[in-house]
């Protein structure tokens, strides 16, 4: 089984487009062990709040490094040094850092210094032109560049129209026209006639959601909208508690809405989860 465990909900940042509450709650590697430990794992992504607050960070990230496939973090990046970089290397864990704005290019600028290869992460909005373009001078040091759709969710964003999203997405082509292998994105909509419309419109049997109090979700969208589970099997997801799924927008007749939080590459059909960005 494939899951995201949030495992703590502080965080150094305030960003407008996260959808999840603060509190100063921590998931501890015990409640993990007793959620997980007779579970086969596939692909765990750690996240937050800003992970490298967590406590016991290093013990948990030991205890799932052992027991599944492949191994992912998302940071902001603004706690990474030298001895945070030598202990993911050491312990195969793969980074995504979310870059939005401006004041988070310093850490880009660290990791192209050092020579690690990352995975970004960038919520895409009309703001977004300066922050592409130099990411895709620094290209060479990232293994993929995920763009983001903005959920409106807890938060102030502006959800984009199916015409928005697409002109966003034709735009960032333009910047990458000689990368587009690195880039990959969050559809949002698709089209009648597209192969991607054989895929689920919700994404949640791929990816199970891990609150820090230990509760399971199908999605990370509904943490704070329904009850939990004390169970992974007993997840499901639906649509209509979904924040975006559950809110039809006015679309063009050959055109739907699918789960925000599905990745396709920017140049095929294939529809990707973090795990398949090579």
């Amino acid at each position: 089984m494939n899951f995201t465990i949030c495992i703590t909900r502080q965080c150094n940042k305030t960003c407008s487009f996260c959808y999840l509450s603060k509190s100063s709650n921590d998931i501890s590697l015990e409640k993990i062990i007793n959620l997980l430990s007779s579970i086969h794992l596939e692909h765990i992504s750690i996240t937050g709040g800003e992970p490298l607050l967590h406590y016991e960070l290093k013990k948990i990230i030991r205890w799932l490094e052992r027991r599944c496939k492949r191994l992912f973090l998302l940071t902001n990046g603004l706690l990474l040094d030298d001895d945070w970089v030598r202990f993911f290397l050491k312990n195969r864990t793969e980074l995504f850092v979310s870059i939005n704005n401006l004041s988070d290019l310093s850490v880009i600028n660290y990791f192209s210094n050092n020579n690690t290869i990352l995975n970004i992460h960038h919520v895409l909005t009309e703001n977004s032109l300066e922050v592409l373009c130099f990411l895709n001078e620094k290209l060479s040091f990232f293994n993929s560049i995920v763009l983001l759709y903005p959920v409106k969710l807890n938060n102030d964003l502006k959800m984009y129209s199916y015409d928005e999203w697409k002109g966003l997405i034709n735009s960032t082509k333009r910047i990458f026209e000689k990368n587009l292998d690195k880039l990959f994105f969050e559809p949002a909509f698709i089209s009648k006639k597209g192969t991607l419309y054989k895929h689920p419109r919700c994404n949640s049997k791929q990816v199970s959601f891990i609150d820090t109090s230990g509760l399971i979700y199908p999605c990370c969208l509904l943490a704070d909208i329904i009850e939990g589970e004390t169970e992974a099997t007993n997840t499901h997801c639906d649509p209509s508690n979904c924040p975006v799924l559950g809110t039809p927008m006015k679309l063009p007749d050959n055109v739907n809405q699918i789960c925000p939080l599905i990745i396709k590459s920017i140049q095929s059909e294939v529809v990707f989860s973090p795990a398949d960005i090579k």
